[in-house]
């Protein structure tokens, strides 16, 4: 197998879509998430997938993705940015970007992709001149909420 974390592409909305709903429904019916599942809310966050890939200095998209010989297995997907109408304030910590959350399947959890989309998530900002993320938060791993974003 071959592993590959990568920015998602406006065909990738599909998997982004279906992962994203995973991670809305888990975060709030098991973690007790404040986002409700509604079809509203996955209607912004497919916005803001949108958005970030029109307009890459606002956010970044991440999938994770195992590729077999015969096809593509999504594993997991992180959302971290602005949102379209976020002013351009000058904060303490200087740019900031939301952490909408990081998903990896239940079936790969424990595997180290959390911390891997994290890591490519936070050189993706960087390099779009953020400084600080707040509010991240990753399903299947307290240990990625607890560490350092690296900024």
């Amino acid at each position: 197998m071959v592993h590959e974390i990568r920015e998602a592409r406006l065909s990738d909305r599909p998997t982004f879509t279906r992962l994203w709903r995973l991670f809305l429904e888990e975060l709030y019916h098991s973690k007790g998430g404040d986002i409700l599942p509604h079809a509203r809310n996955r209607i912004f966050f497919e916005d803001l997938f949108e958005l970030y890939l029109r307009e890459p200095n606002r956010g970044v998209c991440m999938l994770a993705q195992d590729r077999e010989h015969f096809g593509v297995e999504s594993i997991g997907v992180g959302l971290w940015g602005q949102t379209a109408v976020d002013p351009p304030l000058e904060l303490r910590h200087g740019r900031t970007a939301n952490g909408w959350g990081i998903y990896v399947r239940p079936d790969q959890r424990g595997k180290g992709w959390s911390r891997r989309i994290r890591e490519v998530m936070v050189e993706s900002l960087r390099t779009r001149g953020f400084q600080a993320v707040v509010g991240a938060s990753a399903l299947g791993n307290a240990a990625s909420i607890e560490s350092s974003l690296g900024f």
